[in-house]
């Protein structure tokens, strides 16, 4: 007899799909379309072996006795497939609505149990949590008791450190700062956009005719009402304290230092600050997901209306409880939104779609055999080698379409591209484009390859001319197109890589070459592209339609984030005016990079010894303005 192998191995990226194969049968049993009419009423979610059932209802006693007979058909399914429900780790938590929890009537009310076959599962009661996939939940989703308890878990991680930093040995600045935001500033905002709205959120007002946040209104609404949320004081001030907590393992710095000081020292904005810009970028994320995924289709952003579905691949079910539009819900005051939607409309809803994404098995662009490309990386930093290297090319193989393009930002936020084709050593065409004030550098790079590539591509065409060769100073460009995708401008990048392909298989003599070429070192091409593109950017209206780019999304959330931490130290400032003296320092910057600068620490390492200055090695920012205390007899200390 010869051993049988079975099963995956561990960590298999064939277990996961097994595994969706296996539970389908479970998953299918509830829904909208589960055959039957009790289930319909039942919703399942499934992460890996973690499940839940929920159900919605005017009654928590309905709720109860619908998912006590979802469950016991869950159970019989698990027996026909030899699985069991560990009972364990069984809970049950109840969701009233704020008004039945205003009722004095209902706050002495036990809310009622489920009774099973093997126990029963008594629902948590007030001020207790149920942990779900990491995170707390409680009985009015206010999400108070999972910020404490995640400070808590950040405050064992901050007193950890100890043991790594101090004024005398261990870790620098520098790198305790690192250690800071990878293990300790993650936990503190584990989940941030599930929690975290803002101060202040607008609510939308209902239609006045029509179902639905999108329908046709009769008359104009007026603006959408500014409400404050809820708790988010208590939320801000244990989050700062926590903050705080861990800053002073990072910094040497005495007791007293304030954590405005601290938050400027080592470069960690306000976590106010932070947790808007997180949930800014998760809105950006939420506008670059697939037209058909469930998180935008919910949304009701981003010109996918609410429900809708491009295409039929997504059976994802609408939630049970659909947003009231009725006139009793108007009257009643009752909310028009969720926290996917105030979070989508956080972002510009003009920006732009990923519409297309390449699957896992997609051969990349830059590794079909007709193509050549050649990063930046691949000359070993030798600027002056890389130029005469495409001098030599432009010489050696002027029989090929050469283009070479370049882009440009202007101070007001102007962007522009340009590029300039030419055969056997003479200018064929060139083109100046403007792409708008919501776009990058990159995007215009981006912008003028293509544009360039297709006029190469039709003269090619024409001319029956076999290689192209197209040269650019950015490298993150070539990169995106090489890999036929990228984190932004990713319509441009797929309407590269379809044309390219189809020219590649036209003729299987047809060569590409992306190659990147060191920007102004008196390339010829290069310099010539650089003119064409200023121009374009000073020109009138865009070339092209300006959507706002991804990347332009990102670079404007963290501007807005770091005026707003501006403003908040001027302001700090300005009240303290009166007991300091103005002088040479940093100002907020989100952007740290840690370098020794002497001269602040003078007067403390005198006292701390030679190990004080490469310990504390200030972040490297933009001067601002630094203050000293004023003494009695002038002289000078530095604050902190």
């Amino acid at each position: 007899m010869s051993p049988l192998d079975t099963g995956i191995p561990q960590g298999s990226p064939v277990s996961p799909i097994l595994f969706i194969i296996f539970i389908s049968s479970l998953l299918r049993l509830f829904g909208s379309h589960s055959p039957d009419p009790v289930l319909r009423r039942v919703r399942i979610i499934g992460y890996v072996d973690d499940s839940l059932l929920y159900t919605v209802s005017l009654s928590a006693q309905e709720n109860c006795e619908t998912l006590q007979y979802a469950y016991r058909v869950a159970q019989q399914w698990a027996t026909s497939v030899g699985l069991t429900f560990d009972p364990n780790k069984r809970e049950l938590i109840h969701f009233p609505p704020p008004r039945a929890r205003r009722d004095p009537s209902a706050a002495t009310e036990e809310l009622p149990s489920i009774e099973l076959e093997d126990g029963s599962v008594a629902a948590v009661k007030a001020g207790e949590t149920v942990r779900w996939l990491g995170y707390h939940l409680d009985t009015k989703l206010s999400f108070s008791r999972h910020v404490i308890i995640q400070c808590a878990k950040a405050r064992k991680a901050s007193q950890c450190m100890k043991m790594l930093v101090n004024t005398v040995r261990g870790l620098r600045a520098h790198d305790a700062r690192k250690l800071f935001i990878a293990c300790v500033l993650p936990i503190m905002t584990f989940g941030a956009p599930v929690w975290w709205l803002g101060r202040t959120r607008q609510e939308p007002q209902r239609p006045l005719v029509g179902q639905g946040r999108r329908a046709v209104l009769d008359e104009v609404e007026a603006p959408a009402p500014v409400i404050r949320n809820l708790g988010v004081v208590s939320k801000v001030r244990q989050l700062d304290k926590e903050q705080s907590f861990a800053l002073r393992m990072v910094l040497p710095v005495w007791r007293t230092t304030s954590t405005m000081a601290m938050q400027i020292e080592a470069g960690c904005m306000p976590v106010e600050y932070f947790l808007d810009r997180t949930i800014d970028r998760f809105a950006i994320r939420i506008s670059s997901l697939d037209r058909n995924h469930t998180l935008l289709r919910r949304a009701g952003a981003f010109g996918i209306e609410e429900g809708e579905s491009p295409t039929i691949y997504n059976p994802a079910q609408a939630p049970l409880l659909l947003l009231d539009a009725s006139a009793a819900a108007r009257s009643k005051g009752r909310r028009f939104s969720t926290r996917l939607t105030q979070l989508a409309k956080r972002c510009n809803q003009d920006i732009e779609g990923i519409q297309w994404k390449p699957p896992p098995w997609w051969l990349p662009l830059g590794e079909h055999e007709q193509v050549t490309t050649r990063l930046a990386g691949s000359f070993g930093g030798d600027r002056q080698g890389a130029k005469e290297v495409v001098l030599a090319e432009v010489r050696e193989q002027a029989g090929d379409v050469i283009v070479f393009t370049d882009g440009s930002r202007l101070e007001d936020g102007r962007t522009g591209a340009g590029w300039t084709a030419g055969w056997y050593g003479e200018e064929i065409a060139y083109r100046s484009l403007q792409t708008g004030t919501t776009r990058e550098v990159y995007d215009a790079e981006v912008m003028g390859l293509y544009d360039g590539f297709i006029f190469a591509l039709q003269y090619a065409r024409t001319n029956h001319i076999p290689n192209i060769r197209l040269y650019a100073d950015n490298d993150a460009a070539l990169q995106a197109l090489a890999a036929s995708f990228g984190t932004s401008s990713q319509p441009i990048i797929h309407l590269f890589d379809t044309a390219a392909r189809s020219w590649l298989e036209e003729d299987p003599r047809n060569r590409l070459w992306l190659s990147w070429v060191p920007g102004h070192e008196d390339v010829g091409g290069n310099e010539r592209a650089d003119q064409l593109a200023g121009l374009g950017a000073r020109s009138g209206n865009p070339t092209h339609r300006p959507a706002t780019s991804i990347s332009f999304a990102r670079r404007s959330v963290n501007e807005r984030a770091s005026k707003s931490w501006h403003a908040l130290w001027a302001a700090a400032i300005r009240d303290r005016s009166s007991c300091y003296e103005q002088d040479t320092a940093t100002s907020p910057s989100i952007t740290c990079v840690f370098t020794t600068r002497i001269r602040p620490c003078t007067a403390a390492a005198a006292h701390a010894g030679p190990l004080f200055i490469p310990c504390h090695a200030r972040p490297s920012q933009s001067t601002g303005t630094f203050y000293w205390i004023k003494t009695a007899d002038h002289s000078h200390t530095h604050s902190s």
